[in-house]
């Protein structure tokens, strides 16, 4: 039986569990909890709490501070082609490993399509997230210089950073255990796992120190550097060459991502 101050959470043999909640506290947290209120159990889970507590040794501020635009792909039928076209990026698109894009595993759309709209293009460091789909949905990743003028798919949410945030950093923290633990709070529930709008505008991101989120992006464009290297020799069919730097690229992310979250826990100061 999980338990906090407000709630526990009981396991049954079958594998179902229950919140027992204190009405006159969280009953009305439930209703009004953002973005359309959450009864299911597993997001009040006491697990939060702790993970809350970490987080809250910075500023917490939600992700909406940060959009300066949002973007759905394409979810009519979309028409796709053999030759020519413009590449496509659907949630397969998104590696697993966090270190971006690769292109090469989705397919290409008409020019001019209804899917293919200058919005749905994307830029340099346009924060891709896979809104759906079985074991992708979740998946975050910047576009980098070998995904940019694509077009992002019906599973995939576009968003344009302001300048006040480094997309680096909001990536690397996406990548943190800590980071996960709360996507993956806001996307429980439901039969099928989804990834909405709202949930992502009300993701709580930890401001760390200026400082450090500069280094934070510093290494994240060297990690970049190399997966896009790998993305270039895996279109020349350079197998051998694409492992490689690939595999750099995921030691790089991994290193970062663990000096990443040893700052928010209080365990060291900076990255570097």
């Amino acid at each position: 039986m999980g338990r906090s101050r407000n709630h526990q959470i009981l396991k049954y043999g079958d594998g179902t569990e229950m919140a027992m909640i204190r009405g006159d506290i969280l009953t009305n947290q439930m209703v009004f909890e953002k973005p359309s209120g959450r009864w299911d159990p597993e997001y009040w889970h006491p697990k939060y709490d702790d993970i809350l507590t970490q987080l809250r040794r910075f500023e917490l501020r939600p992700l909406s501070d940060f959009i300066r635009k949002m973007t759905c792909g394409y979810r009519g039928k979309t028409e796709y082609v053999t030759k020519g076209g413009v590449q496509s990026i659907e949630a397969v698109s998104i590696l697993s490993s966090g270190t971006g894009i690769d292109p090469l595993l989705s397919r290409r759309v008409k020019v001019g399509g209804d899917s293919d709209t200058p919005s749905r293009r994307t830029k340099m460091g346009d924060l891709l997230f896979a809104r759906s789909g079985v074991g992708t949905a979740g998946r975050s990743a910047l576009t980098s210089e070998t995904s940019v003028n694509m077009v992002v798919g019906g599973h995939i949410l576009k968003i344009t950073l302001t300048d006040e945030i480094e997309p680096q950093y909001i990536q690397t923290y996406l990548k943190t255990s800590l980071g996960w633990e709360m996507l993956d709070r806001v996307r429980t529930g439901v039969a099928a796992l989804v990834l909405d709008e709202d949930d992502v505008r009300n993701l709580q991101i930890p401001i760390l120190p200026e400082s450090v989120r500069g280094n934070i992006r510093s290494k994240f464009r060297k990690m970049s550097a190399y997966h896009d290297d790998a993305i270039d020799a895996k279109k020349k069919d350079n197998e051998m060459e694409y492992r490689k730097k690939i595999q750099i690229a995921k030691r790089t992310l991994k290193d970062l991502v663990a000096r990443t979250e040893a700052v928010i826990r209080g365990e060291r100061e900076d990255v570097i």
